[in-house]
């Protein structure tokens, strides 16, 4: 790397939007146990890309730039020196996509359009006002919720019940009592009824 590097990236986790150029980050491909809270800690995933910017001298302000992602599933360092960049990993199979671009744009544009891909074009009710939480309990609580929006003349085109629906939480059951087979058909019938 050129001496005083500038790099973006390396998410996710909890830290200032340049990267220092001394600097280590360690990702673990697992959920943080501490909410999401430590800083330089990695969040809910790895995903190991920077984008590096060459900023232009004199009043025309170009740059130039250029990205790395890294895509392993292992436990993974990244090294920011003075003029270098290390990436190390315990094992695994991994790629390196190397990205160039005159523009941040372009380099992006590449690894979004080229790796990743764009995102999917979700279906018009996902656009919409959604409701979900825990503890509805019933039925008709969840009922209730959809009479009170209709009764305030607020569209809802999703009501969804977290886990308290499933018996002890395993999937693929109800739990009875409370989320009876019967009883949730008429409340579905009734939501579809009215385009929800």
């Amino acid at each position: 790397m050129v001496p005083q590097y500038n790099i973006y990236g390396l998410a996710e986790n909890l830290r200032g939007f340049r990267i220092p150029n001394n600097f280590s980050q360690t990702f673990w491909n697992a959920y943080n146990l501490e909410n999401d809270q430590e800083l330089d800690v990695n969040r809910h995933s790895v995903h190991p890309v920077y984008l590096e910017t060459r900023y232009g001298n004199g009043s025309n302000n170009s740059s130039m730039s250029h990205g790395v992602y890294a895509r392993n599933a292992h436990g993974q360092e990244w090294l920011m020196r003075d003029e270098s960049i290390t990436y190390r990993t315990i094992g695994g199979s991994f790629d390196l996509y190397f990205l160039s671009g005159s523009t941040p744009k372009e380099v992006i544009s590449q690894y979004q359009s080229g790796i990743v891909n764009t995102p999917y074009l979700p279906a018009y009710w996902h656009l919409g006002f959604q409701q979900v939480r825990w503890s509805y309990q019933i039925w008709s609580n969840l009922q209730d919720v959809d009479d009170a929006y209709a009764a305030q003349n607020i569209q809802l085109e999703g009501l969804m019940s977290d886990l308290d629906y499933l018996n002890m939480n395993r999937d693929f059951t109800d739990n009875p009592g409370h989320y009876d087979i019967g009883p949730g058909k008429a409340f579905l019938d009734r939501l579809h009824a009215n385009g929800q």
